[in-house]
């Protein structure tokens, strides 16, 4: 076998998001982005699982399919961070900042 040069990549690219998921409110919504960069998104749902909800809702606001929302870390706790997989962050900024009410 003879060496050759190469390089690794999975070549998926897309935005990555923080964001604070805040629970039982009125309706589904995008409050604010905080100083620091992370979106306070308010869920109406009482489900204890908050990954199902937040990907349908972010799939819904930046218009893909739910299967291209991925929670990276964050599982289990209301901090996250989400990656959006086929959008450009740009894209994503812009969307975000047209649901913020």
């Amino acid at each position: 076998m003879s060496a050759r040069d190469f390089r690794l990549h999975d070549g998926e690219r897309g935005s990555a998001l923080a964001i604070r998921v805040i629970p039982l409110a009125e309706e589904n919504r995008i409050a604010k982005v905080l100083d620091d960069g992370t979106i306070e998104v308010h869920l109406a749902t009482r489900s204890p699982n908050l990954n199902q909800p937040l990907r349908a809702y972010l799939a819904k606001v930046l218009k893909v399919k739910t299967r291209r929302i991925n929670i990276i870390a964050g599982q289990n706790r209301n901090q996250k961070l989400v990656s959006i997989l086929d959008i450009e962050p740009k894209v994503v900024q812009k969307l975000i900042q047209g649901e913020i009410r």
